[in-house]
């Protein structure tokens, strides 16, 4: 095997809490994660070191980059020389500083598809174990599907399936740098919290409008940007059970149980969001392809 193909969903968060701080600035949180179809698509190919490129402008290069350093960890991790490497090609489609985890998907693609790719056969909880030291989401997106995360992100009790619904996702021209959206919230106080509880239980009862009456975003609470209220106003307006930033913004989404809805919705916000796509939950984490499925 000279190359592989993985598909690595982005990720939107039912809940958001934080529920304080250690020592080290690391923030502590619970989140009721989802992972969506929407999609990066990452081409890895062996070669003697390590090289990224990347459809999207913008997108950080080398080491700043999440795929990169998650290349570099796996064969530190794995003691191969330095005559491993490996070609990335990334097809960007979760937009970047969104609150979708785009840059922790890749670097779990990269993650997952480097252990197929060279056969080293670590185990899910070894890939989340090295995950976590390249960012705090990439073990969810290493995992996938319905998960409750806390600690800084890494302790994952996963959950049944979300119900099957149409996800609206709306991202605004402007992004939110994660470090400055802590660091906003450092100062202030919290006016409301999630009840992650009702959403797990909801969940589990595929109760997708008492599931939509819990959801919250502590971080909204620091997000000056009118935009996201205007996209929050319109999803509503369309039929939304509920709308709400997710991560540290600036992307919204829209739960939805009528699909033609959604899709009056999705048309409305083509008019002045700067990207937006329908979507479902999925039940997975990264997907490796099969040469005839490199058009999924």
């Amino acid at each position: 095997m000279n190359t592989v193909v993985v598909k690595a969903p982005a990720k939107i968060n039912l809940t958001l809490d934080i529920t304080g701080k250690r020592d080290d600035g690391y923030h502590l949180m619970k989140m009721v994660m989802q992972s969506v179809d929407l999609y990066d698509t990452i081409s890895l190919k062996k070669q003697d070191y390590i090289s990224l490129t990347c459809d999207r402008k913008g997108v950080p290069e080398g080491d700043k980059n999440l795929a990169w350093r998650a290349a570099e960890a796996f064969f530190a991790h794995n003691n191969m020389g330095e005559e491993y490497g490996v070609e990335i090609i990334i097809n960007k489609v979760i937009p970047m500083e969104a609150g979708l985890a785009g840059g922790s998907a890749d670097a779990a693609g990269v993650l997952c598809g480097l252990n197929k790719l060279y056969e080293t056969n670590l185990s899910t909880k070894e890939l989340c174990d090295l995950g976590l030291t390249i960012g705090a989401d990439v073990p969810f997106c290493i995992v996938g599907a319905t998960a409750v995360a806390e600690g800084v992100g890494e302790i994952l009790t996963p959950v049944p399936p979300m119900p099957d619904c149409s996800i609206v996702i709306a991202k605004p021209s402007e992004g939110m740098n994660t470090a400055e959206c802590f660091k906003r919230f450092d100062s202030i106080t919290v006016k409301n919290r999630p009840d992650a509880d009702a959403v797990i239980s909801a969940v589990i009862n595929s109760d997708i409008e008492e599931m939509a009456k819990g959801m919250y975003n502590v971080l909204e609470e620091v997000t000056t940007l009118e935009e996201i209220n205007t996209i929050k106003k319109d999803m509503f307006e369309h039929g939304a059970l509920h709308a709400m930033m997710t991560g540290s913004g600036t992307a919204v989404f829209g739960i939805f149980d009528n699909r033609s809805k959604a899709k009056k919705c999705l048309k409305h916000l083509m008019g002045y969001a700067a990207s937006v796509f329908l979507s479902r939950p999925c039940d997975h984490g990264p997907v490796i392809l099969n040469d005839e499925d490199h058009d999924l």
